[in-house]
């Protein structure tokens, strides 16, 4: 698989809700449009504008399967995986890959103090399970 070298602008996506809290999707699809038609090289969902802690896996999903929808091979889709478990920071990955996203971003472990060998240890696990090209925010 030819991995892509990102570059140029790739935006932080927020994500859009109702007054009940729910997931703003037409808003979503929206945001998607108005970025790609605005010349981004890319758009980062799910990423660490601080909803994220408040998403179920089953929204991020949602929400980067609406991205792509909506934009997906007119600029890449790189969404974010900022979760303190390395296995659960897999599974959201293998979710992300299987929707056929471009890359995903991925920090380090939010709450926790590691080290450099665990931080190491938690990419590089990420990388080799999740099989997309990784950014390391």
């Amino acid at each position: 698989m030819s991995r892509p070298r990102f570059y140029g602008i790739i935006a932080p996506f927020i994500t859009p809700f109702r007054e009940d809290l729910s997931t703003d999707i037409d808003a979503v699809k929206w945001l998607a449009r108005y970025q790609a038609e605005r010349g981004v090289h890319g758009i980062f969902p799910n990423y660490t504008t601080g909803e994220f802690v408040h998403l179920k896996e089953e929204e991020s999903i949602e929400i980067t399967k609406a991205v792509l929808e909506e934009v997906g091979g007119r600029v890449w889709v790189i969404p974010g995986i900022s979760i303190n478990c390395t296995e659960h920071s897999i599974e959201l990955g293998k979710g992300f890959r299987d929707l056929g996203v471009d890359g995903v971003v991925i920090t380090p472990p939010f709450f926790f103090k590691v080290g450099r060998e665990r931080l190491k240890l938690h990419f590089s696990k990420v990388a080799e399970r999740v099989d997309l090209p990784i950014i390391v925010y």
